[in-house]
This record gives C-alpha cells, sequence and structure tokens, in this order.
C-alpha cells in the first residue's frame, strides 16, 4: 500500500493539501496527523510520501519504515529549516527528495550527497487561474467601486515580514495619492488550529487599510480552492518578499496573464526568465546582497534599504498598463509547461515509480 503522509495544515506552511489529497487518484492513501502523530494501524505500507521531512512526527514514521522504499518533498531553502535534528533524521532515512528548482536541488546535493535529488515544478491549478476578459474585470471593479482609470494591483499571500510586510506597509501609504487601487489577499482559513494566525493576519490587514482606506482592498481568502480567484481580475500582481523558493503566486499570475512587479527574491526568477517567452512578464527590483547569499537567516531591511527598494517598485507600479484580452492569453500561452499541474503531477508519479515500480496504480498508462 502506496502511503502520503497528510501536512500539517496551518497557514505558516506550503499549502500541500489538495496536492497530498490528489494523489489519491494514483493509488495512494493519505494517513492524517492525529493528536499524538501519525496512528498507523494494519497491513504496512510499501511506498511513503512525505511533504513535511522536517515535522519531528513524519521523521519518526520514515524512521520506523526504514526498510521501506520513500521519497520527501523539500519546498524551503535549507537555512530556514527550524528542525534540523528531524529533517536530517528524515533524509537519512529516505531514498529521494523531490525539490521545485535547480538552486535548490544544489543547495540539497551539497549538504546530502546520499540523497538522490529531483527536480520537478510546482504547478498552476489552470481551472482556477487562467486569463479574466473585458466583462470579469468590469464586474469585479464595480462590485469594489473602483473607475475604469484606476489601475488594479494586487498581494497574495501571508502577511508577514519574511513576505515583504515592511515594504507593502510603506507602499500602502504612498498609493493614496497615486491612481492605483491594493487589492490584499491573506490567507484566513478558520478552523481551530489556524484561529489565533487567522485573527493576527486579519489585525494586519486591517491596519494595512487604514493607511489608504480609499485605495486598499481586503480579500480574507477562506476557500483558496473557488473560482474565481480574484488574482485573474489584476493589472499587475505586486509580490515584495525578502525570500521565497519558487512562489506559486507568480506562477499563477502569469498563469492569468497577469504581468509581476517584485523583489528578486529568489534566485529562481533567474531560471524563469531564462524562457525567451518570459520577457516583458516580470519587472523585479534587487535585494541587498545579504538576501541573495542563501547562507544565512533572514534578516529586515534597513530603513534607507527599505526606501530605495519601495522608491522603485513605485516608480514601476505608476507606469502599468491594463493588459488587454489578447496580451492576456499571450502572456498566458508563453508560460512553458513544465509550470502546470498536469505535468507537476506526471513528473511526480515517474519519480515515485522510479523508486518503487509498482508502487502507484495507473502509473504507465499516466505516461502512456
Amino acid at each position: 500500500m502506496p502511503l502520503v503522509l497528510a501536512p500539517r495544515g496551518d497557514n505558516n506552511r506550503f499549502s500541500q493539501d489538495s496536492f497530498v489529497f490528489e494523489m489519491l487518484a494514483y493509488g495512494f492513501s493519505v494517513l492524517k496527523k492525529g493528536k499524538h502523530g501519525y496512528d498507523f494501524i494494519g497491513e504496512g505500507p510499501d511506498f511513503v510520501v512525505s511533504h513535511n521531512p522536517d515535522d519531528l512526527d513524519d521523521s519518526l514514521f520514515l524512521r520506523k519504515f526504514r526498510n521501506v522504499p520513500s521519497v520527501v518533498h523539500l519546498h524551503y531553502q535549507l537555512q530556514y529549516y527550524t528542525d534540523w535534528h528531524s529533517l536530517e533524521l528524515s533524509l537519512s532515512n529516505t531514498r529521494a527528495a523531490i525539490v521545485p528548482t535547480q538552486f535548490l536541488a544544489k543547495q540539497v546535493v551539497a549538504r546530502f550527497p546520499d540523497v538522490k535529488c529531483h527536480v520537478v515544478s510546482n504547478g498552476v491549478r489552470k481551472h482556477l487561474f487562467n486569463p479574466s476578459n473585458e466583462l470579469e474585470r468590469a464586474r469585479f471593479r464595480q462590485q469594489n467601486g473602483l473607475g475604469k482609470a484606476t489601475k488594479l494591483v494586487g498581494y497574495v499571500g501571508r502577511l508577514t515580514q519574511a513576505k515583504g510586510l515592511d515594504i507593502l506597509e510603506m507602499i500602502c501609504k504612498q498609493i493614496a495619492k497615486m491612481q492605483v487601487a491594493l487589492v490584499i489577499q491573506f490567507p484566513f482559513w478558520h478552523n481551530s488550529a489556524d484561529l489565533g494566525e487567522c485573527r493576527r493576519s486579519l489585525s494586519v490587514a486591517q491596519r494595512l487599510k487604514e493607511l489608504a482606506p480609499e485605495k486598499v482592498i481586503l480579500y480574507p481568502d477562506k476557500s483558496p480552492r473557488l473560482a474565481p480567484r480574484p488574482l485573474r481580475f489584476l493589472d499587475a500582481l505586486l509580490m515584495p518578499s525578502l525570500s521565497e523558493v519558487q512562489p506559486m503566486v507568480v506562477l499563477e499570475a502569469l498563469a492569468s496573464g497577469v504581468p509581476v512587479i517584485g523583489t528578486r527574491a529568489t534566485p529562481f526568477f533567474d531560471e524563469l526568465l531564462e524562457s525567451k517567452e518570459m520577457d516583458g512578464s516580470c519587472q523585479f527590483v534587487d535585494l541587498p546582497s545579504r538576501f541573495r547569499v542563501g547562507d544565512s537567516k533572514l534578516d529586515r531591511l534597513h530603513l534607507q534599504e527599505l526606501h530605495g527598494i519601495v522608491s522603485r517598485l513605485i516608480e514601476l507600479l505608476e507606469h502599468i498598463s491594463s493588459p488587454s484580452d489578447a496580451q492576456r492569453i499571450s502572456m498566458a500561452r508563453n508560460l512553458p509547461a513544465k509550470y502546470v499541474d498536469v505535468e507537476m503531477y506526471r513528473k511526480w508519479t515517474r519519480v515515485y515509480s522510479e523508486h518503487h515500480q509498482s508502487c502507484i496504480r495507473g502509473t504507465d498508462a499516466s505516461l502512456a
């Protein structure tokens, strides 16, 4: 029985929940963690997948079944994992790791040379993220009281320092004087485990809106897989992060034909822009060199650095246009197929099959 361990599902983790449960279609069973770890009853698994190898319960499960083939997914730069003991324990009891970018693969291979590392990009759900048309955008603007001349920019993500909260706050102070409105979409998955985080996020979001009440629109995202997604109606995505690996929201914007303005928060952007088709779709402002080295913990921007970055982002925002239907469709078509969820699942199952040929029902047929 092939088994995938369900992620913790809190707001501070990568949102792998749907990725995990969609593996049911490939013959996996999903084991959810309870209050006391993984309560496994019945026949032992013949293959195990973990998305949280730094979680103590995942690492203990992998050690318990260390003679069973397994693959772990790594979603963060190594220096930002906090439980190194659990991470090392997991990787010492697995055959392979899947990472979303080339630069992260180099980090993993350098630190864990005995683990075979596969690069498989995260994939956009195309049924949720695709180009909007003029009528849809006009309806969204009307619902939010926006005039046609106002450019619509959006921020999507957690409201934390790592995601550029200082930058976002300073931009909110300045857009009151601009022909720009800012949609701030943040996770608000109000189950019992996330209630405290949701309240904190809502408090931060309300503080940002107070800086420009007429120009900031709050969107507490209670259903991240519910269509239509507001991102589709934007004129540009603002991504002011200090550190990322492969920000899904950037891929979602490009799949929707929405250009990206942001900080160069990850070496992945160099990988993305290697494709000539992506020329002009993204504009990035450099961060100080210490954020690009990748061998130290996350720092905060000094005030002078913050002012400089915000000034350059504001300049880019002042010059955005509203992409037409045709421009949005063209941009979406130019996104390479490897960034789409269908291709991601195909490659995941191929890696799983490589490390345990008989573990996935129907793999050969799906790859034919």
